[in-house]
């Protein structure tokens, strides 16, 4: 037993001797293959994990390296991983350096220069290694990443009865910004209750918090006020490994205490975009996947500020990634965004989130409310429900986004329930004056499933059925009469004012296939027109391809009944007359007015040959297409 202590305390006190530091410089130097110089001290600390202390140390850098040397120690405390050590790798567990330089670097192929055993390897590449606990007392520490772009300089001393860590240089790519500030005596071992002032900055995300924490090596207990602000959520990845989604400009303040791994950053108010914005949030760390848990409130939601969760360009742009991504969205012939999804961020963790706006605000859109579940598990995201109240009604998505599949596979079932049809058509006829408004409310399901990353992906692909459809209400008399070309008729309600015409029924159904919606009956039946339309729409190159055919069921004179087209594309449709029938027309007035110039004007009366459709048999139709029964249908029947 007693050898097994002497031969040790022997052999370091050899090595502390001049004739044992020269040989323990030459055996380093010769196993890492690089050069190491002991001109101080070197011993073990008793403690766990495994400890050394060393004094005056100097460790070459790689050679090409930034620097010459890739350390010059003064004294240096040191826990390693003792697995990572036996593969000659560094894994810190704990560092303190006092009067030191330290220079860590990567270069463009990846290698890093902290891999002793294999420095001179060309296939190696490395992640930086883990500082679990670090202390810097008039010292340096440099980390210069050309993958990553990364090239931050971190500084420490201590002032007065300060300890100040300040850091700069860039992080992937965008400026980086710290300064640190604690009590110097909380750095004694066993220090309780010390207060920290932080601030960070890394491109537009900027962090200031101020509190305290319980034990600051390792830390413990953590309490502190923050005020956090950035350009985009999802910048918080690389920096916490937060998978986020993008979100408009955001500033946010509130209470962020850590304890067991578990962060909570409780009653935090702010704002994302010009929507206010409150909660809590849990982002906990103690089990091997980390999970974010959050609830989050907005008393009043702008709906362009939920855009980009769906990859639309903020509507204020403080990045050159959201400045550029806007630049293109405008320049686009589409406008169903092609953002893909981060699949890799998805794999980093898990999350249940639930997001309501009380009110939503809305220049365009009759938005009443909105809700979102939102819950990722081992990338299988569910979105179970996203609904909006509308038109004193819903519209209510469960989609599903199945990341654990190549490609990803995408599923969603959209329910619109009882949509008042004022509400929808706000501003039609506006420019004609006195419009009689719409009653009655619509309905109907979508069921999609197609593959992508992205929404463009994931509609062109698409596969499924649409249903959308009502029974009863009624339309402005004069709007449709304008839709099926009746000017005789539009000039009298222009004269004599608009009437609501009753509706027998409305159906919408369609067939997707491939990203392409096909019409398979597209009906507006009102007492006295039938109003049909077919083509397609392809939402892959958002081209449409739709022909409207009315159907008037009474005879009319100065009638220039013609199909009309809609054709372009979802950002810039087109609606124009077909000309065909119109031409022919003209060729039978001109025939007629060569007999007698009165006669002309019976190539433009209208036999009224529509006649009253199916309803009930259409309806049904649509039902048994998108699955519904008398149970679920969403079909309203209005008086």
């Amino acid at each position: 037993m007693a050898v097994l202590v002497l031969v040790p305390a022997l052999l370091l006190a050899f090595i502390n001797t001049p004739p044992g530091r020269s040989l323990f410089s030459s055996i380093a130097t010769k196993w890492s293959g690089r050069g190491i110089e002991l001109s101080g001290h070197f011993y073990p600390l008793l403690s766990w994990p495994p400890s050394m202390h060393v004094s005056r140390l100097t460790i070459a850098n790689k050679e090409g390296g930034r620097q010459p040397y890739m350390a010059e120690i003064g004294t240096m405390d040191i826990a390693l991983g003792p697995k990572a050590l036996a593969k000659g790798k560094f894994r810190i567990r704990k560092l303190a350096l006092t009067d030191s330089n330290i220079h860590l670097e990567r270069d463009a192929q990846g290698i890093a220069n902290w891999s002793l055993s294999s420095a001179s390897s060309s296939d190696e590449i490395t992640e930086i290694p883990s500082l679990g606990d670090l202390y810097l007392e008039n010292s340096t520490l440099t980390y210069f990443d050309v993958p990553q772009q990364t090239d931050i300089q971190l500084k420490a001393a201590t002032e007065g009865e300060t300890f100040v860590l300040k850091g700069e240089g860039k992080y992937r790519g965008r400026l980086f910004g710290l300064i640190s500030e604690v009590a110097a005596t909380c750095l004694a071992h066993h220090a309780r209750s010390c207060p920290i002032e932080t601030t960070l900055t890394v491109g537009h995300t900027s962090l200031h918090a101020k509190g305290k924490v319980s034990e600051l090596m390792p830390p413990r207990g953590a309490d502190f006020m923050v005020d956090i602000k950035g350009a985009d959520a999802a910048e918080l990845f690389p920096l916490f490994g937060i998978a986020l989604p993008p979100t408009a400009p955001y500033h946010l303040t509130g209470h962020l205490t850590y304890e067991n791994a578990r962060w909570h950053f409780n009653d935090f108010s702010g704002k994302m975009g010009e929507s206010d914005l409150k909660g809590n949030a849990l982002w906990d760390k103690s089990a091997a996947q980390p999970k974010l848990t959050a609830t989050l409130v907005s008393e009043r939601l702008r709906f362009v500020d939920l855009g980009p969760l769906i990859g639309m360009a903020p509507e204020t742009r403080l990045s050159s990634e959201q400045k550029e991504l806007g630049a293109r969205q405008e320049a686009s012939i589409t406008i169903i965004p092609d953002v893909p999804l981060d699949i890799s961020r998805l794999s980093s963790m898990d999350a249940e989130v639930e997001f309501t706006g009380k009110q939503v605000i809305s220049e365009n859109l009759p938005l009443d409310d909105f809700y979102m579940k939102l819950s990722l598990d081992d990338r299988l995201m569910k979105l179970t429900p996203v609904r909006f109240g509308t038109a004193s009604g819903n519209i209510s998505t469960d989609m599903v986004i199945d990341a654990r599949q190549t490609p990803v596979k995408d599923h969603a079932d959209i329910r619109l329930s009882n949509l008042k049809l004022a509400g929808l058509l706000r501003g039609v006829g506006k420019s004609l004056g006195d419009v009689e408004p719409p009653t009655g409310e619509i309905g109907g399901t979508i069921t999609l499933s197609g593959s992508g990353k992205s929404l463009h992906e994931m509609l062109g692909s698409a596969r499924g059925v649409s249903g959308l459809g009502m029974e009863g209400g009624s339309i402005s008399n004069l709007l449709i009469k304008l839709l099926s070309l009746d000017i005789a008729r539009s000039l009298g309600f222009l004269l004599t004012g608009d009437k609501p015409l009753p509706i027998r029924c409305v159906v919408a159904s369609f067939d997707i296939e491939q990203g392409i919606m096909n019409t398979d009956s597209f009906v507006i039946d009102t007492v006295d027109t039938s109003i049909t339309a077919e083509g397609t729409v392809d939402l892959k190159s958002e081209k449409l391809g739709l022909r409207i055919l009315p159907a008037p069921k009474k005879a009319t004179a100065l009638s220039l009944r013609s199909p009309i087209n809609i054709t372009g594309t979802l950002k810039d449709p087109h609606v124009s007359i077909e000309k065909g029938p119109l031409a022919a027309r003209g060729a039978i007035a001109t025939g007629l007015a060569a007999l007698a110039p009165a006669a002309a004007i019976v190539a433009f009366l209208e036999p009224g040959m529509g006649k009253d459709m199916d309803c009930t048999a259409l309806l049904s139709q649509m039902n048994a297409k998108t699955g519904k029964t008398p149970k679920t249908n969403e079909i309203p029947r209005n008086p």
